[in-house]
């Protein structure tokens, strides 16, 4: 019984290094890419304050930005559009 758990060990070890092994030449020979990184504008919303990306905002005509649709609404209809005094 000890002789058979003693070949499943190491069984399981040769396995574990040839794994092992194997991963490490895969990685070796594929070229590292650097990630591209794109740097985006932070802009805050003139209504709560909160700062979002600029993708991901909603903006007015003259030049309220907002964080989303509710926020811009929402001032709208408190200083409605004409107003320009909240900013």
């Amino acid at each position: 019984m000890i002789r058979i758990l003693f070949f499943v060990f190491l069984a399981f070890l040769v396995w574990l290094a040839v794994r092992t092994l194997g991963s490490s030449r895969k990685r070796r020979d594929e070229p590292v890419v650097p990630a591209e990184r794109t740097i985006e504008t932070i802009q805050q919303c003139a209504w709560c304050g909160v700062h979002v990306p600029a993708a991901e905002t909603v903006s007015l005509p003259d030049g309220r930005i907002y964080c989303g649709v509710p926020h811009r609404d929402a001032a709208l209809q408190v200083a409605g559009p004409d107003d320009r005094s909240r900013s």
